[in-house]
């Protein structure tokens, strides 16, 4: 099954970057913080928004060390990452 990112919040949103995100809401109003997002992410689970082309773009958990994991569009070549155009809440 996958799930749908329909918002995100940032820990600063003067300085947007995936970095600073800190929890999504998903299509069916629950929210995860990127901790829990990252763990299911690394059991295989499977996360999707939708761009503003209307097309689902995947989700993948980044891990730059132990302590600094991230979330990031798969297969992006965009700067910044689309996923920052997702809603704040």
């Amino acid at each position: 099954m996958a799930y749908q990112i329909t918002k995100i919040r940032l820990a600063d949103a003067s300085h947007p970057s995936t970095d600073e995100i800190t929890e999504v809401k998903l299509a069916d109003g629950s929210v995860e913080t990127i901790k829990e997002l990252i763990r299911f992410l690394d059991s295989d689970y499977e996360y999707f928004y939708v761009n503003s082309a209307g097309k689902k773009a995947a989700i993948e958990a980044v891990h730059d060390s132990i302590l600094k994991c991230s979330i990031q569009t798969k297969d992006t070549a965009s700067n910044p990452d689309a996923l920052l155009s997702l809603p704040q809440f």
